[in-house]
């Protein structure tokens, strides 16, 4: 005659129930409800991410307890791209399971996920289904949202002058996201800078949130953000869809050009033109264009420039620019000198700055008694010193 403990029959009749799992496709257990799932929208291709799944009977199975072999098993996820971000079903697409070893059992209204870059989701709408070790399931549709990486391909300007004004520049490519009002964020070296705004856009058809995945955005870098030189641009989509560009993409910041010296300071345009030489730096020629010089009210191409050396394919930095100031150009006066960059390549004029004076850069340098009524007697230096001194009045001699 069998004698069983009363204590022991509870015990008996789990493990009875258990071990029947592997003979039966679904036994009794809580049906699993979804309620809501965070984040709501990934990018997987750069990294792990988490995903939590909130609701209520997501229960894992206990089974083969009466053989010794204990197992637990988890609730399964599976995902399936169901609609493309244009908002077309998907025909034929795979449902993807997300290994049992990627998935967190918290309680019986949370699990979390480990969603790895090697599942290889393709960017799309997805339903999610979840399945308890005993063949309860639930799914929820449109459930979440997968994008790729963005990319860029151009920047306008790739040449600017930054530290007397804030100047914009303008990113192309393509899967920049906006969320909501969150705009991508764009690094410019060490750098980091929100984007201004997003154009080019189109519209994810995803009720939970306002997406939209755009090919243009504008940024700005303030006057005096980051010193001249050459730096690596990248832009990062907003969290928790944080993957950013991995192609190269270049700008150059260049310093305003310095103006030393102006020869001759100390001229005639009565009787005919003049040719006048700038020494200092920075004086750009950009694909063939040279700096726009003012004298005074006259603004002058310079017709060359010499001393110079190539910073980026099809501009040079030069040290000396000559212009041509015409007969009868300007009448006889004193008249300050600016020269500008170039203005091509969408560069903005920039005023040069005078070095070794307290001057903030874009001040003008004045060079007195720039242009004479006439240069007779006046052809060495101790005769010009008497006419600067003199204000500008002709010696008698």
């Amino acid at each position: 005659m069998l004698k069983v403990r009363r204590w022991c029959v509870p015990v008996c009749l789990l493990l009875a129930v258990a071990a029947c799992s592997r003979n039966s496709e679904r036994i009794e257990g809580p049906v699993p409800v979804l309620s809501d799932l965070q984040p709501r929208v990934m990018c997987v291709s750069q990294g792990d991410r988490e995903l939590t799944l909130t609701g209520d009977g997501l229960a894992p199975l206990v089974v083969d307890a009466a053989s010794g072999n204990t197992r637990v098993l988890l609730p399964q996820l599976f995902l399936l791209r169901a609609i493309d971000l244009a908002g077309q079903a998907v025909s034929g697409a795979e449902e993807i399971v997300v290994p049992e070893k990627d998935i967190t059992w918290k309680s019986n209204r949370e699990i979390i996920a480990t969603i790895k870059s090697e599942l290889a989701l393709e960017s799309g709408i997805y339903q999610v289904r979840v399945k308890n070790g005993s063949g309860q399931e639930t799914s929820m549709e449109r459930a979440l949202v997968f994008v790729s990486p963005p990319k860029v391909t151009t920047i306008e300007p790739v040449l600017a002058c930054a530290e007397q004004s804030a100047r914009e520049f303008t990113i192309s490519g393509e899967g920049f996201l906006r969320i909501g009002d969150q705009l991508p964020l764009v690094r410019v070296g060490s750098l980091e800078v929100a984007a201004k705004e997003v154009s080019n856009c189109t519209a994810i058809p995803f009720e939970p949130l306002e997406l939209q995945l755009c090919s243009a955005l504008s940024f700005e870098i303030a006057a005096g953000a980051l010193p001249s030189g050459k730096y690596q641009v990248s832009v990062e989509n907003p969290a928790p869809a944080g993957c950013q560009s991995s192609e190269s993409l270049e700008i150059l910041l260049v310093p305003p050009p310095q103006l030393a010296s102006v020869n001759p300071d100390l001229l005639c345009l009565a009787e005919d033109s003049a040719t006048l030489t700038l020494t200092g730096s920075g004086f750009l020629e950009i694909d063939g264009a040279l700096p726009l010089v003012s004298v005074g009210s006259l603004s002058v191409t310079a017709s060359s420039a010499t001393d110079c050396t190539e910073i980026l394919s099809g501009v040079r930095s030069c040290g000396q620019i000559t212009l041509e100031l015409a007969q009868g150009a300007l009448p006889p006066g004193s008249y300050s000198v600016t020269v500008e960059k170039s203005p091509a390549r969408g560069l903005r004029k920039h005023r040069s700055s005078d070095p070794g004076r307290s001057r903030p850069a874009g001040h003008r340098r004045h060079f007195p008694g720039y242009v004479l009524r006439r240069a007779a007697g006046y052809p060495n230096h101790h005769k010009r010193k008497q006419f600067l001194e003199s204000g500008g009045r002709a010696s008698p001699d």
